[in-house]
């Protein structure tokens, strides 16, 4: 069976649908390519090729114009720039990216965490 010779395991908490947790699995397919290549697995590696295609067309490809959008004039300017690598990577123009119906950041006011002295 395919997924048993990919022998992805998590090693976080995050829910298995978490975009983390997406990217890693990516990352990991195409380790686990590229090492097949360097032994001159050339089936072990399309197997893991075919199932990083097929991962990102059914999961993180959909996942990643949203996040892109979401994250797109935030306050975190660094996290918009990993989004749009992201969406970029998955085949998604950053550029027609729209937004989901829920915020990923608010901006909230600071709360005073100033101490008086007794």
């Amino acid at each position: 069976m395919r997924r048993r010779w990919i022998g992805f395991q998590r090693a976080t908490a995050d829910p298995p649908d978490h975009v983390s947790v997406q990217a890693d699995f990516m990352g990991y397919l195409r380790l686990k390519e590229a090492y097949a290549l360097s032994q001159g697995e050339h089936e072990a590696a399309g197997v893991a090729a075919d199932a990083a295609r097929t991962f990102l067309a059914g999961h993180l490809g959909d996942v990643a114009a949203r996040l892109c959008a979401d994250l797109r004039g935030g306050p975190v300017e660094y996290l918009a720039e990993a989004g749009e690598l992201l969406a970029r990577m998955a085949g998604v123009d950053p550029n027609r990216a729209v937004n989901s119906p829920l915020p990923v950041i608010q901006e909230e006011p600071e709360e005073d965490f100033s101490c008086e002295q007794a």
